[in-house]
């Protein structure tokens, strides 16, 4: 799990922490960017890669990407029992081929 994360940051992966279970992590790491200085402060026993629902994570650009999907994080909010960074389109952003007819970006 480290290994695989130490890869994926070193490869040039944009991702960042969008939804969070208070009961396993602090809301603090709900909009955070996935990288080395995230994966330090994870307290003792979070799995690195949230595979035990801590929280889940929105990779948004990379080596595989044609280009960045064009969204910032809007406002932080708790709902059902989640914290949540909402994903809105980026000021200006086109659109992904496809996008918000049902077909992914």
């Amino acid at each position: 799990t480290e290994r695989m994360n130490g890869e994926s940051i070193a490869m040039c992966f944009s991702g960042g922490k969008d939804n969070v279970n208070p009961a396993a992590l602090d809301a603090s790491f709900a909009g955070r960017a996935f990288d080395a200085a995230l994966l330090a402060d994870l307290p003792r026993g979070v799995d690195p890669c949230g595979e035990n629902g801590e929280f889940h994570s929105f990779v948004f650009d990379g080596p595989i990407f044609r280009r960045p999907v064009a969204v910032a994080h809007g406002p932080v909010v708790e709902r059902d029992d989640f914290v949540f960074a909402d994903l809105v389109p980026r000021q200006g952003a086109r659109a992904a081929p496809g996008a918000g007819a049902g077909g992914s970006p």
